[in-house]
This record gives structure tokens, sequence and C-alpha cells, in this order.
């Protein structure tokens, strides 16, 4: 029977060896030569592995216990008879082929290598698409052989493994991730009850809530004496006349009424109105009204009640879900101010860099939070952690990366004199500094505001829910990463 590539010229003499006193093959004839014998390789391999590990139990790799399991009950299973090893299986083949040809050039072992990985059946077990198994064989192949002209064959095994995760982490399943929320998705949830489990502000309308005006009375009292002695004042002329009116309205109601969850939403939002009230000065700096001021803290403490209303206060309704709505509504409420504060800032930013360029990115992002670091009080509910990370947008890059991208007077002096101390030979490293540092302070100012607004964002019912979400969608990713491991070490070279 014709033996493999037997109609090329053998050396004389009894003694068969192939290929030799033949010149050197190109580079395609040493691959179109590997490719065969390096299939034969990797389906021998494939189907050998569990003879070769019955046969020499300590080849067993290094595995996850799980699955290290698995193989001494296959091994124990399989003790009765002796499994064929890829040795024999190999041999077997070579007796139809011929001896199986070796690679002679660098793309021709790297060819091989390929080829073998992606023939070994031990390559297509487990989960995961034909696809990503396919780019995931040949990518550990590549790096198998890269790792093996490094450090041989432990560098082989090595590069294996990294060759066939970094394919399946580039290409593979993702572990499904909750979406952080948007200012105006927290707002929605808030108002419309979108997303929300209780149905925000309109959940809580139609709980059918009543309460005790008798009872509720004392409580507006309480408001309007605090707010009192913070010097907000009421009547025609008081500083607070609109808040502090809205407050006692709750104190007089009319007789046989009660105060309806509709009538504290209405007080809500006109409190929520006025708190958003401006006065600008004639230096043109704008500043919160007086009753704005007043309506915030008015506003904190209508919250605090609504979400704790004493039993005795409730005439009728369904209390526990007007507590559930107000209080998930008023979570991602806060959350929406406090996301769209770092998000107003953010889009500032980048509104003034593309009207003055001159002035990086990340010293404009740097401007815009500057009054938040310097002024704690205009950090109202930020964690210590979220004021950290507010810190961090101020410090990213440092001030030597700010300094060498800028194109301030101070920075161009710099640039001159380091050209001119060396004869112009620094200029083209100076513009190239200017512009890495430019690049870089901003790209590393530009990742700690946006860490800012998700910290912010994801403090808040609303990505706390789409967290539950994600967890309980069903996903493969770990189990198809972990067999990607696996199958690249068991397919080592």
């Amino acid at each position: 029977m014709p033996l493999m590539f037997d109609d090329l010229p053998q050396p004389e003499g009894n003694k068969r060896l192939m290929f030799d006193d033949l010149p050197a093959p190109s580079v395609g004839q040493d691959i179109a030569k590997t490719i065969p014998s390096a299939a034969v390789r990797g389906v021998t391999s494939g189907l050998g592995l569990f003879g070769d590990l019955q046969a020499k139990p300590e080849l067993a790799p290094s595995a996850p216990g799980t699955f290290t399991s698995y193989l001494e009950k296959a091994r124990n299973f399989l003790e009765p008879p002796q499994l064929p090893t890829s040795a024999t299986l190999r041999g077997a083949a070579e007796k139809v082929t011929g001896p199986l040809y070796e690679a002679q050039t660098t793309p021709g072992r790297y060819a091989g290598a390929a080829t073998e990985s992606l023939t070994n059946p031990i390559s297509y077990l487990g989960p995961g698409s034909v696809p990503l198994k396919l780019a995931t064989a040949a990518t550990s192949g590549l790096t198998g052989q890269a790792g093996e002209d490094v450090a041989g064959k432990p560098g082989a095994i090595v590069g294996s493994v990294l060759g066939g995760a970094g394919a399946n982490r580039v290409l593979g399943p993702r572990a499904i991730e909750a979406a952080t929320p948007k200012a105006a998705e927290l707002k929605a949830a808030a108002q419309q009850g979108t997303e929300s489990q209780f149905g925000g502000y309109q959940g809580a309308l139609t709980s059918g809530l009543e309460l005790d005006p008798t009872k509720v009375a004392p409580v507006a009292y309480g408001i309007e004496q605090r707010l009192n002695a913070k010097g907000f004042t009421g009547g025609p002329n008081g500083t607070a006349k609109g808040t502090l009116g809205d407050i006692q309205s709750l104190q007089q109601p009319p007789a046989n009424s009660t105060i309806t969850a509709a009538n504290l939403d209405t007080l809500r939002t006109t409190l929520g109105r006025r708190a958003s009230e401006t006065t600008t000065n004639a230096a043109g700096v704008t500043r919160p009204t007086q009753d704005a001021l007043a309506a915030r803290d008015a506003l904190n403490d209508l919250r605090s009640y609504t979400e704790n209303i004493p039993a005795s206060h409730i005439v009728a309704g369904d209390a526990r879900a007007y507590s559930n709505a107000i209080n998930e509504a008023n979570a991602n409420y806060a959350a929406a101010m406090r996301t769209k504060s770092a998000e107003d800032r953010i889009f500032r930013a980048t509104r003034n860099y593309e009207s003055r360029p001159n002035v990086t990115y990340g010293s404009q992002l740097k401007n815009q939070f500057r009054g938040q670091v310097n002024y704690p009080e205009r950090t109202p509910g930020f964690t210590q952690a979220e004021r950290e990370q507010l810190y961090k947008v101020n410090a990213a890059g440092g001030k030597v990366v700010d300094l060498l991208g800028s194109r301030s007077i101070p920075a161009m002096t710099v640039h001159g004199l380091a050209g001119l101390g060396t004869l112009g030979l620094s200029v083209p490293f100076s513009v190239a500094a200017n512009y890495g540092s430019r690049k870089l302070g901003s790209a590393l100012t530009s990742r700690q505001a946006d860490k800012l607004a998700e910290m912010l964002a994801q403090r808040s019912p609303l990505y706390q829910s789409r967290e539950l979400a994600a967890a309980a969608t069903p996903n493969n990713a770990a189990a198809v990463r972990n067999a990607a491991l696996i199958r690249s070490l068991l397919t080592a070279r």
C-alpha cells in the first residue's frame, strides 16, 4: 500500500528516513505537508486522552475539583479493559500514512499547532457554540506554540490556557449585568412608576389612603415651627411666604374632611416646584430663593412623615401599599436628582470644551465639580464613598499632567524653555508630551466623573431591581468560561 508522501525521493540504503537529503521546503510546501500530519496528531491525542490517563494517572492535569473528580471516576470506571493511548493510535495511523511529517519552518509549526488543536475532539466538548470552540481551539494552539518556543513544555501549557481563556473572554458570552440607569430613567421610575415594583408616586395615589386631619395638623404645625426657628417667615412680607402658606393649609382643613393621598401628592409637587426657584443678583450670581430653601427643608420633613405614617392617623386605604410606593418613589427621585447633578456638570464641561478647546476637557470637568469638592454642603445625600469619588474627579491625572497638557502661559513657558535649552531638539517631544498629557488627563478625569455618576445612580431601588432581574436571568457564561479553560488545558501540546 502506498504511504503518505511516497512519491518523494528517498535516501539510498535500507534505512528509511523521510525527507533526508532533500532541500528545505518552501513555507507553502511545509504548511501543506504539516497540516495532514497535525490533523492525525490532533485526532489521536483526543481519542487517546483517557487511555493516556489510565496508563499514567500522574499525567492528569490540575483542574477544578469537580472536574478532577470526574476524571478520577472515569479512570475507575475504565480500568478494565485498557483503553488505547494516543501513542498507540498514532502508531496505528502511521502504519497507513507512514511516519508523520514534522514541520521544518516557523509558519509550518504554527499551522500545525492550530490544526492539531482544531482536530482534537476534546476541543468540542462542553458548553459553548461551535464557532466559539473553533476560535478558542485555534487561538489556544497558536499561543501554545508561542509558549513552547519561549519556555518549552511548561510554556506550551501556559500559552495554551492563556490563549483559550483570552479567546473566550473576547468572543464568549458575557455574564448579564444590570444597566446603570440615567437620571431621566430614575425620575420616570419615581413619577410614573416605570420599571418600579410598587408603582412610584402613581402607585401611592392608587392606594386609597385617607388620613385624619386632626392628627396631621400637629405635624404641619411642627414643620412650621422648625422653619421659623431657621429664620423663615410667612405672611404677606415673609421671606418664605409660599412654603409656609402651603404648610399652614394642612393646619385648618375643612370640617368633616380627610387628607387623601392626592392631597399629599399635590403638596409634594408644589413644594418641589418652589424648591427649584432661583434668583440672580446684580453680579450675575444665581442662587436659590429663601422660599426654595424653606421648601427643601419642608420636603424633607414631609418625606419623613409620609414614609412612616403612624397607624393612628390612617382612616382608610391600603397603608402598606402607600408606604411601599412612597418609599420607593422618594429613593428613586433622590437618586435622580443626585445623578442629574453629575450628568449636568459633565454636559456643561463637554459644551465648554467645544467652545474653548484651549482648556483641556479634564480641566473643564474639574471646574464643574470643584464647587462640590470645596463646599460639601452642596452634596446633600452623598455617602462617604460618593464624596471620596468626587475628590478623585478633582485629583485625576495630577497637577503635572494638567500642566503639561495645558495651553496656558505657564505650560507654554515650560515647553519654550525646554526648546531653548536643547536648541530646539525637544520641540517634537514637547508637542507629543502636550498632546499626550491632554488626552491622558482628560481620559482619567472623564473616567472618574462617569464613575461618580454611576455610583449615584446605582444607589437606587430601580438599579437594585435591575440587579435582581439580571441575577434571575439564565446565563451560562461561567460554565462556558470554565469549559474553555479545561479544554485548553487538556489539549495543550
